[in-house]
C-alpha cells in the first residue's frame, strides 16, 4: 500500500481539465477559491507559518495588529512589521 507523504498545491488561474470525474468525488482533488483580487496600490506580505511551514499572504490591516491566524493549521503567529517580506501580487 503507498501512503502519501505530501500534498500538491497548485496555484493556476484557470482550472485543469480533468476527464476523471471521480477524482472529485473521492476527495483527491479540491478546489479552493481564492476571491481576493488586490488593487495595484495595495501590498501584499508574505510569512511562513512556524507550525504547518505553508506560506501565508496578506495585506497591511494585518500589520498593525502584530498577529495572524494560520488559515492552514489554526495557529496564531505575532510578528513584527520589519520581519514580513513583500510578497506577490496575490494573483
Amino acid at each position: 500500500d503507498f501512503k502519501p507523504q505530501f500534498k500538491i498545491y497548485i496555484n493556476t488561474n484557470y482550472l485543469p481539465v480533468v476527464t476523471d470525474m471521480t477524482l472529485f468525488t473521492s476527495n483527491r482533488i479540491i478546489t479552493i477559491p481564492f476571491e481576493r483580487h488586490f488593487d495595484e496600490d495595495e501590498q501584499v506580505y508574505a510569512t511562513t507559518c512556524p507550525e504547518c511551514e505553508e506560506e501565508i499572504l496578506f495585506d497591511e490591516t494585518y500589520l498593525e495588529d502584530g498577529k495572524i491566524t494560520c488559515p492552514n493549521c489554526g495557529a496564531t503567529l505575532e510578528f513584527d512589521a520589519e520581519d514580513i517580506d513583500a510578497g506577490d501580487d496575490g494573483e
